[in-house]
């Protein structure tokens, strides 16, 4: 099954200093790719691509990111909800490392997919019924991995305090009433060199 999903490897558009940064969204889904074109507009500084690409694609992703991104500077590459879609996890870690490899020291990686975690309670025939639900709706499956096995995707790397974490535990305000809940969505990010 060939599996298709989106990454972005990117940078803010505009740092704290008020300096234009350049940014490269990789993706193929059609009516992502026609808002894109029709959005895709500004300055040499300040200039967004986008790749209409398969995340497999390792080479000509990169290749297409070099046209905008110096990618001897380093750069942020951001996996958001995309990891779960590759089944096979050695296939996911494979991919990520690709990318990570191709980047220079200094650039991060930040990951943030769904998991199955002992600190959140959920029911297995809930999480049953979301799966089928989802998988009804949608081309492309979803597989939520343990928390050691998304931390896996950090291997090597050094990781930002808090580290890996649930999504609401990741350098949270205060709240106002109660406690901010675990969720199955755990996401870190890891300096690369």
């Amino acid at each position: 099954m060939r599996t298709r999903s989106r990454t972005r490897p990117s940078c803010w558009p505009e740092g704290a200093d008020g300096r234009a940064r350049r940014r490269n969204d990789e993706g193929n889904d059609p009516l992502v790719l026609a808002h894109a074109r029709a959005l895709l507009t500004g300055t040499d500084e300040g200039r967004t691509a986008f790749v209409d690409a398969d995340l497999h694609e390792t080479g000509r992703v990169l290749d297409e990111a070099r046209e905008v991104l110096d990618l001897d500077r380093p750069i942020a590459l951001m996996l958001m909800g995309t990891m779960g879609h590759f089944p096979d996890l050695d296939e996911a870690l494979g991919l990520v490392r690709a990318y990570v490899d191709a980047l220079p020291t200094g650039s991060f990686l930040a990951v943030c997919d769904g998991v199955l975690s002992d600190s959140v309670e959920m029911d297995p025939e809930q999480v049953a019924e979301f799966t089928r639900i989802w998988e009804d709706g949608v081309t492309l499956p979803y597989v939520p991995r343990s928390v050691e096995d998304f931390t896996r995707f950090f291997d090597g790397l050094d990781l930002v305090e808090p580290g890996v974490v649930s999504v609401t535990k990741w350098r949270p305000e205060p709240v106002e009433v109660g406690r901010a809940r675990d969720l199955p969505q755990y996401c870190g990010l890891a300096r690369i060199g």
